[in-house]
C-alpha cells in the first residue's frame, strides 16, 4: 500500500527474514531479486549490506515482454 511507503516496514521485514535464515534456518546466503527500475527495494537491499552480484542477474519473457531481475546477496558467516 502507497500509505506505508518510506515507513520501513520492508526493511524491518527484510531484516528479520534475514535473521531468521541466518538463525533458525542455517542458510549461508539468501539470493534476492528485484527489476532494474524498483529503486525503492534497490535501497532497501543496500541499507541491509546485500551486496549485487550482476553475474546472477537474470531475464524472464512474460506476455507484457522481458524482465530483468537484479539479484542481490546476502551471505552470513
Amino acid at each position: 500500500m502507497r500509505s506505508a511507503w518510506g515507513q520501513g516496514y520492508a526493511t524491518e521485514a527484510a531484516r528479520a527474514a534475514l535473521k531468521d535464515a541466518r538463525v533458525r534456518l542455517g542458510l549461508s546466503e539468501v539470493i534476492a531479486y528485484t527489476a532494474l527500475e524498483n529503486l525503492r527495494s534497490q535501497v532497501v537491499m543496500k541499507r541491509l549490506g546485500l551486496r549485487r552480484e550482476p553475474s546472477r542477474d537474470f531475464m524472464m519473457d512474460y506476455d507484457f515482454g522481458p524482465w530483468h531481475g537484479m539479484v542481490w546477496v546476502a551471505c552470513f558467516s
